[in-house]
């Protein structure tokens, strides 16, 4: 991805606007394992089928997550598994080498989350917010903090574009602009190199 981990949803067209992005700064150079979805689903407002009950989901889950992890040599506490809202399950890795799992640049984070978010969609059919030794919070955090330009930016002049995002970043900065614009086009672009960054306008214009 946000990031909760959920589907998200990327722009196919072309990126003509590519050269307003370049020498910009730019945390990692990875894809976002989302980026195959299309985007006009989150701008008609279609909403993802959301759980009944997550309990025994949950139960499972953990169960399985914690068996597997059982194997590897990271100390880490039991992993948490509990329900984040209505459709996603929220798991929590905490302990003395959590912070391994991160990785360089969010690299192991990446490959975790994106292993996970595909075994527990295909099998359960729910989303995933994978947060490692707070590196999901600070992520929102920082991003956050970035996004106050921003907005000003979309305040004042109704469109503004961010710099390039990683995979991580793009994904929250990506629902929390959608959140606070919902009558604006928030869609992430991408350059010729593969980077991502997002595009706040009218519709229409």
């Amino acid at each position: 991805m946000i990031l909760i981990m959920p589907a998200s949803f990327v722009s196919d067209q072309d990126d003509e606007d590519d050269d307003l992005v370049d020498g910009l700064n730019y945390t990692a150079d990875y894809d976002d394992e989302y980026d195959e979805k299309d985007d006009f689903q989150n701008d008609v407002g279609v909403q993802l089928q959301t759980s009944a009950n997550l309990a025994p989901i949950i139960e499972e889950v953990q169960s399985k997550i914690n068996e597997l992890f059982k194997l590897t040599c990271f100390a880490i506490e039991t992993i948490e598994v509990s329900q984040y809202d209505s459709e996603t399950l929220l798991v929590e890795f905490k302990g003395d080498d959590a912070a391994l799992l991160i990785g360089k640049e969010g690299y192991r984070y990446k490959a975790l989350s994106y292993m996970i978010f595909n075994w527990i969609n295909s099998t359960y059919d729910v989303q995933l917010r994978l947060e490692i030794a707070e590196f999901l919070q600070n992520q929102e955090e920082s991003i956050g903090r970035y996004l106050v330009n921003v907005c000003e930016n979309i305040d004042r002049d109704g469109r503004a574009q961010t710099k390039i995002l990683d995979g991580v970043l793009v994904q929250i900065a990506l629902k929390e602009l959608r959140a606070k614009y919902p009558q604006k086009y928030v869609v992430i672009r991408s350059t010729r190199d593969g980077l991502k960054y997002i595009i706040i306008n009218d519709y229409n214009n």
